[in-house]
């Protein structure tokens, strides 16, 4: 069975694929957390996209929506995420279990090489998530 890909796809390589699907995930983000502050020091400054785990270190976990919550510039971008108060909101917002089984795929799934069509998936599949918001 082969998948029809969209025409806006073709020719488009996973290099070119990688930020476009980041793009669509963080804005995704952005709007799934818009009334709540910084994830890791409370402000109401917000911008970012912020990784709990790297995008770099982790690729396996780039997409992953309990890896990313908004936070204020500062935090992410200058103190490398605030990850000690980032991880005890991060607690309190998602809970135990799901902290548990994301650090559980960080060392499970630290290795990541996105295919195309997973990449043009996950592209959709944000897409499909902003409209429902």
């Amino acid at each position: 069975m082969e998948i029809e890909i969209p025409k806006i796809y073709k020719g488009k390589t996973v290099a070119q694929l990688l930020p476009i699907a980041q793009r669509w995930c963080n804005e995704y983000i952005r709007l799934r957390d818009k009334s709540l502050p910084c994830i890791s020091c409370g402000s109401w400054n917000t911008s970012d996209a912020s990784h709990f785990y790297s995008r770099g270190n982790y690729p396996g976990l780039r997409f992953n929506e309990d890896n990313i919550h908004l936070s204020c510039a500062k935090c992410n971008r200058f103190l490398s995420g605030n990850l000690l108060e980032y991880r005890r909101l991060l607690l309190r917002k998602i809970g135990i279990q799901r902290v548990e089984r994301l650090e559980l795929l960080s060392i499970t799934n630290r290795t990541r090489k996105w295919t195309r069509l997973e990449l043009i998936i996950i592209i959709e599949e944000f897409k499909q998530k902003i409209k429902k918001l």
